[in-house]
């Protein structure tokens, strides 16, 4: 198996390589699929992934939106099968449970599912969904968040801290859309039960 970069730099790489070779298309983004997988005789598999990386908490609307174009895109073309990706950059810092709830949540999109819900427990849902917007950080100063599919704990911890700025140098309006966030986001904390690992780290989260 061989990542998609290979093929799509130079088609030749595969009279080298023979047939046997199975390509993996990653991207996780939603730019348009290169004409190249469309004229493949080689096997090759949609790579998806968890957007777990470089933040304390996954970007769950953008992962299983592209959860859901990778298997539209998968159906076209014919893709041999599907492969998630959860890379470790930085360590992973979130916990093992948010991995495993996304892997569950792919395999569900890659089979047909439909289903918008992040799991049976609607109040659970919105709480994730509440996370997933506090860390996005488009409502941040755009000079600490040059990448807004990047997440708030990704720029605090790893790419700002050692040049003294992160959140000293937002606006108190900024700063008060964090802190107005977070009060709505514990209102609901407080009616929900939290029982499995996966919401008991979610809990963990939360606090």
């Amino acid at each position: 198996m061989i990542w998609g970069d290979m093929v799509q730099k130079d088609e030749n790489i595969l009279k080298k390589l023979g047939k046997d070779i199975n390509i993996c298309y990653w991207m996780y983004d939603f730019k348009k699929i290169p004409k190249i997988y469309k004229n493949l005789s080689n096997n090759f598999y949609i790579c998806p992934g968890t957007n777990t990386w470089k933040s304390f908490f996954p970007r769950y609307d953008f992962a299983i939106k592209n959860f859901q174009l990778m298997k539209e895109r998968a159906d076209i073309i014919s893709a041999k099968g599907f492969m998630i990706t959860d890379w470790g950059d930085a360590g992973h810092i979130h916990p093992s449970s948010f991995t495993e709830n996304l892997f569950d949540l792919a395999y569900k999109v890659f089979n047909g599912d439909q289903r918008t819900e992040l799991s049976a427990n609607k109040q659970l849902d919105k709480v994730i969904r509440l996370l997933d917007e506090i860390h996005f950080g488009d409502y941040l100063n755009a000079e600490n968040v040059k990448d807004y599919p990047e997440y708030v704990t990704k720029h605090l911890f790893h790419e700002y801290v050692f040049r003294g700025k992160g959140f000293a140098s937002q606006t108190k309006e900024q700063l008060n859309k964090i802190i107005s966030k977070i009060k709505k986001l514990r209102l609901i904390s407080k009616t929900m039960e939290y029982s499995t690992e996966f919401e008991q780290d979610i809990k963990m989260f939360v606090d």
